[in-house]
């Protein structure tokens, strides 16, 4: 602002009132800005609980282990937007863990039936150190040999499927199996820290489920 005179008294005193308004006004769109934030927040929050409990009911719900597998691929890839699963669970009788299901573009997928062997039994779950793992930090070869088995022996699947996420699922005792999540080349391949956090929780509830098959 340019003057040709000092300003005087009354003006200086109106410059002063205005600028107190336009203070308050940001103060007041501020905190608008923030309640409306807070709002939103609390309503995804509400929404994440309700679907959560959904998907546990419809996972308790399942009657027999091939019904319980087929539904804990698609509620992975449901959460996750992504379209490509492999799930592996503990087999006994052939002492290692063994693909179940297999989904590529949503589609099942030719089955690999290569072992990834433990003749000590399923891995103990003290030795399973996270909720998740980023093959892009830590590949499938990386995590399986820190639970103290071998190399990962479905590369070949993995890599058509674009495998970006593993998900040990793990009871109080046990790994009794293992997910693994993608998605095609060029499609998104990266998880939000709500969505990452809802998977884990999945797959630990899914992991006391297992029981009911054995």
């Amino acid at each position: 602002m340019q003057w040709d005179k000092l300003p005087d008294e009354q003006t200086m005193n109106f410059l002063e009132l205005l600028g107190n308004l336009a203070v308050r006004a940001i103060a007041i769109n501020n905190l608008r800005a923030q309640s409306l934030q807070a709002e939103a927040n609390i309503s995804s929050g509400e929404f994440t609980v309700l679907s959560l409990s959904n998907v546990l009911k419809i996972l308790r719900g399942a009657e027999d282990r091939k019904r319980f597998f087929s539904l804990l691929v698609d509620i992975f890839m449901e959460q996750s937007r992504m379209n490509n699963c492999l799930l592996a669970s503990w087999n006994p009788s052939r002492k290692g863990y063994a693909i179940t299901e297999h989904r590529t573009g949503h589609i099942k997928a030719a089955m690999d039936t290569t072992l990834l062997p433990s003749s000590g039994g399923p891995v103990e779950s003290v030795k399973v150190k996270d909720p998740s793992y980023d093959t892009a930090e830590k590949s499938p070869d990386f995590v399986f040999r820190s639970w103290g088995l071998a190399g990962c022996p479905w590369k070949d699947s993995m890599k058509a499927s674009s495998i970006k996420y593993i998900f040990p699922v793990c009871d109080d005792n046990s790994l009794v199996g293992i997910i693994a999540l993608g998605a095609a080349q060029g499609g998104r391949n990266v998880l939000d820290r709500s969505q990452l956090a809802s998977l884990q929780l999945i797959a630990q509830f899914a992991a006391y489920e297992f029981r009911r098959f054995e």
